[in-house]
């Protein structure tokens, strides 16, 4: 049984290494986008203001851009611990109590994100082949975001995964469990 648990920990820890990578990438993606959308939104107000006109499909990028953004920020959300979390149950569960639904909370999120994904994955190859876009001033693929729901849900899921053996310690006070 030793053998067996040292054996697995090696790809155990590569899928955790990955996971965190692809988290990481993700916000650094983010970050990109973000910076970005500020720029041409800074140069749209600077040309309506110098020239009278805007920078053209700065609403339609942006909204996708925003999309992409939300998306692929979830995983660093997930790596901080920084996801909403109502501990007030939980608190008052015994240790073992709390490792169980945990264990249990962990999985369902594992498989909400994994129907998520395989939706939006659908979404966003449908979007792909039917070269789908966003109507208005410009046309904005829609790809780019459809595609960014589905690596964001991606990404969430794994992390859940990789950190499934790391129990929460929940930041309550004596107020919280009623003390």
């Amino acid at each position: 049984m030793a053998t067996l648990r040292r054996v697995l920990q090696v790809p155990w820890r590569a899928f955790q290494y990955v996971s965190n990578a692809l988290a990481i990438t993700a916000t650094v993606i983010s970050g990109i986008v973000i910076v970005v959308t500020m720029v041409a939104i800074g140069v749209d107000i600077l040309l309506r203001n110098v020239r009278g006109a805007p920078l053209g499909g700065v609403v339609e990028f942006s909204e996708v851009g925003l999309v992409v953004l939300a998306f692929f920020a979830i995983g660093a959300a997930q790596r901080t611990d920084s996801h909403i979390a109502v501990t007030s149950v939980f608190a008052r569960l015994p240790k073992v109590g709390q490792q169980v639904a945990h264990v249990v909370v962990t999985l369902v999120g594992v498989l909400v994100c994994a129907v998520l994904f395989w939706a939006s994955l659908r979404m966003a190859i449908t979007s792909v082949q039917t070269g789908e876009f966003r109507l208005g001033a410009a046309r904005a693929p829609m790809w780019p975001a459809r595609s960014a729901v589905a690596a964001g849900f991606l990404v969430w899921g794994a992390l859940l995964l990789a950190q499934i053996g790391r129990l929460p310690e929940p930041d309550v006070t004596e107020s919280d469990v009623g003390l």
